[in-house]
């Protein structure tokens, strides 16, 4: 055999192992790369998923009182009341009760009223924008015909607001 064959198919083989390499190794880069891709798409994923989740807690929210304080509930309720003609003669704040996931808040209310009142006012609690909950109901008589002496605690709930943890560094 040549010499110079021999070399160049050497050369050849040294140049056919180190391709081989550099291939492979490329290659794991690819894979690498293709895999924080895959990744990158998965996080981008559960941003909009998250995105979707908190847009509809604050709708939920809104529904809901702003606070764990009962000035809003106490608001809520004496103006649907007075869109109905009706005279609240006492409203007590009742003491916030947590649970779980949010917060009780309610008021007892007294007030007398004509049947239709009651019945108006019920309605418009019912369909308020807001969640309120009608937790108890007690009807008697009042002190003239046709007037009722009704004692009513309503609730609604609040929620904190999310904590969202930050990165450091």
């Amino acid at each position: 055999m040549r010499p110079g064959l021999v070399s160049g198919l050497l050369v050849l083989l040294a140049a056919g192992l180190l391709g081989s390499r550099i291939y492979a190794r490329e290659q794991a880069k690819l894979v690498n790369i293709h895999q924080q891709f895959s990744e990158e798409q998965q996080r981008q994923a559960l941003r909009e998923d998250l995105a979707s989740r908190l847009r509809q807690l604050d709708q939920i929210r809104s529904h809901l009182a702003p606070e764990v304080e009962t000035e809003w509930l106490f608001e809520q309720v004496h103006t649907l009341a007075q869109n109905v003609g009706i005279n609240v003669t006492s409203l007590t704040p009742l003491p916030p009760k947590p649970l779980e996931e949010f917060t009780q808040v309610g008021v007892n209310v007294q007030f007398e009223s004509s049947y239709h009142q009651l019945g108006t006012f019920l309605s418009q609690l019912e369909n308020a924008p807001a969640f309120l909950q009608v937790d108890d109901l007690e009807v008697g008589t009042g002190p003239q015909t046709g007037v009722l002496s009704v004692r009513i605690t309503i609730s609604s709930f609040s929620v904190p607001l999310p904590t969202v943890a930050q990165k450091s560094g």
